[in-house]
């Protein structure tokens, strides 16, 4: 009996390890400028789920006369079904970079990035895998480049595992991608690997360049690049982009962040805090986080004790935090044990943000 390798066609997907590659999740919002006054050293923001943002010149010493970063506005841009110019599978939404300017004067260890840490890195090592994704720019033949790369706890000790520069054509269309490379099963400093980073280069000084293999066409003031359809799988070749609904992919999203929407309400109670009173209110997240996150959350919180007192009230600190939820106090004047009911509302500037970064 001879055996042979299962050869998958092309039309049955593969699961995307970079997550919300469709770029249909955007808990933080749909609108990001990026415009830091700073003249040296980095600048990052997380924009749309797992992304980040960023830019960085090196060290003061390689700072020029007038060297600023760009001034740069993501946004998270939908197609119109049935139009001409639209991808196949018919995506949903997409990433566009908009260049309000280029900066002034790059130095040669300066770079611009879009950045998203992989779920499970080591499932990877020794496998063979596909990056494939869909670009448009608004000028002609243009160089993106991107990689791979690890990093350990710190995020500071970086190995390259792969890099890639490709060209738009001249007709500032959809342009699709694809590239197949192998990654090792063994890599230096195995041991302190906990992250891999798919990333993409959109400007580079000449030593980053060199550092890794890889440039970038120079930012040209009003340009736009669009991306879609970014995925990262494993096999030799591109198969399509499972269309997961949007809930699936939420709920994906918010085992690394999650905002509390707008006013949600909590049932709580109050107990003796000297001669005050504190109540405690427990949130429970809408999946487990990866791991236990870190909290951000308004100063005062909305408090309801039925005919005793109501309204904004200080936050009192956190008692409970687990992956699964957050058990936090808000201080008052009533020292006697009561029902309460505490509500978050955005509307009125108050916020509640579990995020276990990157």
């Amino acid at each position: 009996m001879v055996y042979k390798q299962l050869v998958v066609p092309d039309k049955y997907w593969r699961e995307n390890k970079i997550l919300n590659g469709e770029f249909l999740i955007a808990q933080r919002g749909t609108t990001f400028n990026f415009a830091p006054s700073l003249t040296g050293g980095a600048y990052t923001i997380a924009c749309f789920d797992r992304f980040t943002f960023g830019t960085h010149i090196a060290s003061s010493l390689d700072l020029g006369t007038g060297e600023k970063f760009p001034q740069v506005r993501l946004t998270q841009e939908s197609f119109v079904q049935g139009s001409g110019d639209i991808p196949p599978g018919n995506p949903e939404k997409y990433l566009r970079l908009y260049f309000l300017d280029a900066g002034a004067a790059p130095s040669p260890n300066s770079f611009m990035i879009l950045n998203s840490a992989l779920d499970d890195p080591r499932s990877l090592l020794g496998q063979t895998v596909t990056v494939s994704f869909y670009a448009r720019t608004s000028i002609a033949n243009r160089r993106i480049g991107f990689r791979l790369h690890t990093a350990d706890s710190s995020v500071n000790n970086h190995k390259q595992i792969f890099n890639k520069t490709v060209t738009t054509d001249g007709s500032k269309k959809w342009n699709k991608f694809a590239v197949t490379f192998k990654i090792p099963s063994f890599l230096e400093d195995y041991n302190l690997i906990n992250i891999i980073f798919f990333q993409f280069m959109f400007q580079c000084g000449s030593n980053v360049s060199k550092l890794w293999t890889t440039s970038a066409t120079s930012i040209t003031p009003g340009e736009t690049i669009d991306i879609a359809d970014l995925k990262l799988e494993i096999g030799d070749r591109a198969t399509p982009m499972p269309r997961e609904s949007y809930w699936q992919q939420l709920l994906k999203c918010q085992q690394y962040y999650w905002e509390a929407p707008d006013r949600t309400i909590l049932h709580g109670f109050s107990t003796a805090n000297g001669s005050s009173g504190i109540v405690f209110a427990t949130v429970k997240f809408p999946v487990p986080m990866k791991k236990i996150p870190g909290i951000s959350i308004s100063s005062q919180i909305y408090v309801h004790l039925p005919g005793i007192e109501i309204g904004n009230k200080n936050f009192g600190g956190l008692w409970l935090l687990t992956p699964e939820l957050c058990e936090f106090g808000i201080l008052t004047t009533y020292p006697f044990p009561a029902a309460a009911i505490v509500e978050i509302n955005k509307n009125s500037g108050q916020h509640f943000k579990a995020d276990v970064g990157y």
